[in-house]
């Protein structure tokens, strides 16, 4: 009975169920559509879609890779409250952390991301609502914008198999509520897949892969679509079940090409940034510019004044000139000529700055531009975290069993405009494992011209405190380390290594970028490649910062010596140009010497340096030839000297007379010009410079170190006038003493070349010796000695390799005021022996 109504009824039984399947489908089919009916509403028509996957509060979030994945892709988006108001220009960061797993368990690759994002909006033509790129349907939250990182997992692959990669939200800034991410691993396809991968992707994935081509994906040829889809980045889920491991967010973004970005702050033309906390230099080459400022003001009202600076710094020590703009406007022009230096920019406000060259300074017509933007000089410099639990660590190669140079550059990460300080910890390990340490406090001024880049939490950075040391034979690595937020960048260079200087090529700024010798080379840590994975290698944007000139100097408060030759010498006295711009010293009024008008009666105040009452001072005159010429000098309306010169050139010692005013007149036939040395009331504008001749035989002289500290020693060489060709010297110093490991502040190298050129179209300079010698205005170069030589003597040797050479002025300039004693003898006037 029962298998006679299963088979009478068996069909319609399987229709029937077949049936209530189906109709429960299509039911749960339209109860699903009605339901997110109003949340497709919320969606615009032009977005696509992709599946995010919010971090946890707690814990992590697990990826599952392939083993040979090599490379990850992760976008992440901070996630706010719907109703979260960003302030106006505000941005917000958070960080992420990772760790790359491998098939043992074991971490191979870890680190923290930090990101700053904000919430940009967008306006589509024909609409007047503003919308965001990213947005959510139905969410009680709002993404903020995308951040992409991207992981090279190449060099661990090599030592284990990659199996898993776990991510959290680490910290967030308040207002941030939580993150999402979409994680990318690339899929390579085989010889066969390649040839027909392409066509069966969508339509608007071959156009996204086509995007970087010239031609659009239709006419791309078969070769350019196979290298395309060789590698393909494919997303990928987390571990777990969905609502109970994680959280899955589907996020739209606009995919419209005319969605247009609104922002708050314009986007910042080329140029220059200057701000009250960071200025800007710009390297002039020697020839000089004269340029054409473009100045923008950037995110204020165009009624608040503003001011901007402009510093010139010039070569030598006190060459510097300033201009301050009041500026109104937010477009202002300025121009100005330089010579070679370094110009330094700086403002109260935020503001943009364009240069470029104008055609008078470079010999062009007037008014016309020179095509030639002044283009800011990019320097980048890559540093690295000096833990306590990670150090920094250099390993020592040394050449030939000497000791070797080592610098340490160190800079503080700060947030806070205030002076930072920190300790830092170098370790000198030598090749039985002993430590000899060493440890030390820095401090240093927040930089305002040196930049991290975004890649950490920090704003500022400050100024590079350097050490120095003389690392011995048997130390084979040196380890930094701090507890405060340190950054150390190394250097060496082999210790007999002459240091080459080209004069004056090598003291301008541009020309050292491009063409001059490195003092010390940069080398990398051995521990590079785990600091940079662990996301401990920051790197930094440079920029050449202004001198730093002692202000002792500058107001010619200082110790001026000179030095002579040992052994047998030969010398002369030049009458050189002096910068009148700079400060007379009172024990300079000797050699210091200023012009006087011939055939006219002149008010003059005379000071001897050592203010006697009665002083002799001396006359300096140039003719135009040899003949015999008459000079009478009238001292008050009183015949004072006459003199027949014989020459083209001398220097007269006058007699005795009165210090302070005196009323004088030289009498003199035109076209003799006449000098005078101790006047005070009127700037000298040439110096009577001693110097000695140097040639093949080169120059010997004994030299005190009298601080502890940094010296320099000054040389001056005064080529003959019309030659060409440069000098080249050899500088050396000895005895050669037993230097420390250190550390020092400054080093010294005991062997230095300098490559000396004349000046082109400067003055001629009279040898007073020489009734036709001439000689160039002279070129300074300068030896300076670090506080790795102790107090003492030393002889400073100076060997003329090559070239034509010339006079040398060898001297010392000791900043700060100095005890001095001398005998004088002051002459009696004839009036006053009665």
């Amino acid at each position: 009975m029962i298998r006679l109504f299963i088979r009478r009824f068996s069909v319609p039984l399987l229709l029937v169920a077949i049936g209530l399947a189906a109709g429960a489908h299509w039911w749960d089919r339209l109860e699903g559509l009605l339901h997110k009916a109003p949340e497709q509403s919320q969606k615009l028509p032009e977005s696509e879609s992709s599946l995010c996957y919010r971090l946890p509060d707690k814990g992590w979030l697990d990826f599952s890779l392939p083993p040979w994945t090599d490379q990850l892709k992760i976008l992440t988006n901070a996630e706010v409250a719907r109703d979260f108001r960003m302030a106006k220009n505000a941005t917000y960061r958070y960080a992420l952390s990772f760790e790359v797993i491998d098939d043992r368990g074991e971490r191979i690759q870890s680190g923290v991301y930090h990101h700053e994002t904000e919430i940009t909006s967008y306006r589509i033509p024909g609409r007047d609502r503003k919308t965001p790129l990213n947005h959510y349907v139905g969410s009680p939250l709002k993404p903020a914008d995308g951040k992409l990182i991207k992981i090279n997992l190449r060099p661990v692959i090599e030592q284990a198999n990659v199996s898993r990669l776990r991510l959290k939200l680490s910290a967030a800034e308040e207002g941030i509520q939580s993150a999402v991410v979409r994680v990318y691993a690339p899929e390579y396809s085989s010889g066969r897949e390649i040839s027909y991968l392409w066509n069966r992707l969508p339509r608007k994935t071959r156009q996204r892969l086509a995007e970087g081509n010239v031609y659009p994906a239709e006419f791309l040829s078969q070769n350019e679509k196979q290298n395309l889809v060789r590698k393909l980045w494919r997303p990928k889920a987390p571990e777990g079940i969905e609502g109970r491991d994680y959280q899955r967010q589907r996020l739209y973004r606009i995919s419209t090409e005319e969605a247009i970005p609104e922002r708050d702050q314009p986007i910042v033309p080329e140029g220059l940034i200057v701000s009250p906390m960071q200025r800007a230099t710009v390297p002039v080459p020697q020839q000089g510019w004269r340029l054409r400022f473009t100045i923008r003001r950037l995110g204020e009202s165009s009624t608040k004044p503003y001011t901007v600076g402009i510093r010139w710094h010039g070569k030598d020590m006190g060459q510097t000139r300033q201009q301050t703009l009041s500026l109104t406007e937010s477009t202002a022009e300025h121009i100005a000529e330089y010579d070679g230096g370094l110009i330094e920019l700086w403002s109260d406000s935020r503001v943009n700055i364009q240069m470029e060259t104008v055609g008078e300074k470079s010999g062009e017509k007037p008014g016309k531009t020179l095509d030639k933007r002044v283009e800011p000089t990019s320097m980048y410099l890559r540093t690295y975290r000096a833990g306590v639990q990670q150090p920094v660590v250099y390993t020592v190669n040394h050449s030939r069993g000497q000791s070797t140079p080592f610098r340490a550059d160190f800079r503080i990460l700060a947030n806070k405009t205030r002076q930072p300080e920190a300790s830092v910890t170098c370790e000198l390990i030598d090749s039985d494992g002993e430590n000899i340490t060493r440890q030390f406090r820095i401090t240093a001024p927040l930089s305002q011209y040196d930049r991290p880049t975004g890649q950490t939490k920090a704003d500022f950075v400050s100024k590079p405190v350097s050490r120095y040391f003389l690392v011995p034979e048997n130390i084979s690595h040196i380890r930094c380390s701090s507890p405060d937020p340190v950054l150390v960048s190394g250097y060496n260079r082999p210790l007999n290594l002459p240091k080459t200087t080209r004069v004056p090529g090598d003291y301008y700024a541009q020309a050292r970028h491009t063409e001059g010798q490195p003092t010390w080379f940069l080398f990398k840590p051995d521990n590079e490649r785990e600091l940079y994975l662990n996301h401990r290698s920051v790197l930094l944007t440079l920029q050449y910062d202004p001198p730093e000139r002692d202000p002792r100097l500058l107001k010619g408060v200082y110790k001026w010596e000179a030095f002579r030759p040992r052994g047998s010498w030969s010398g002369a006295f030049l009458f050189a140009p002096r910068d009148t711009e700079q400060p007379l010293r009172k024990e300079a009024l000797n050699a210091a010497y200023a012009p006087i008008a011939l055939n006219r009666s002149l008010k003059v105040v005379l000071q001897s340096p050592e203010s006697l009452q009665t002083i002799r001072p001396k006359l300096i005159y140039l003719a135009n030839d040899g003949g015999q010429t008459p000079l009478q000098l009238y001292v008050n309306d009183s015949l004072h000297l006459t003199h027949e010169l014989t020459g083209p050139r001398g220097r007269l010692t006058l007699p005795a007379m009165s210090s302070g005013q005196n009323r004088i007149r030289v009498q003199a036939p035109p076209g003799i010009r006449v000098y005078l040395n101790q006047v005070v009331s009127k700037r000298p504008d040439h110096m009577l410079r001693f110097a000695n001749r140097i040639d093949a035989g080169g120059l010997s002289f004994d030299f005190r170190k009298q601080t502890a500290g940094e010296e320099n020693l000054s040389l001056k060489l005064f080529s003959p006038y019309g030659e060409p060709e440069p000098s080249v010297f050899r500088v050396s110093l000895e005895p050669a003493t037993d230097r420390s490991i250190g550390p020092y502040e400054k080093l010294s190298l005991p062997e230095r070349k300098f490559i000396v050129s004349p000046p082109e179209n400067g003055p001629k300079v009279p040898v007073m010796q020489s009734e036709t010698g001439f000689v160039s205005r002279g070129q300074t170069f300068f030896y300076p000695l670090g506080d790795d030589l102790p107090p003492g003597q030393y002889r400073v040797n100076i060997e003329l390799v090559s070239g034509p050479g010339g006079y040398l002025q060898m001297y010392r300039v000791l900043p700060g005021k100095y005890t001095e004693r001398s005998m004088k003898m002051e002459p009696i006037l004839g009036h006053e022996t009665d």
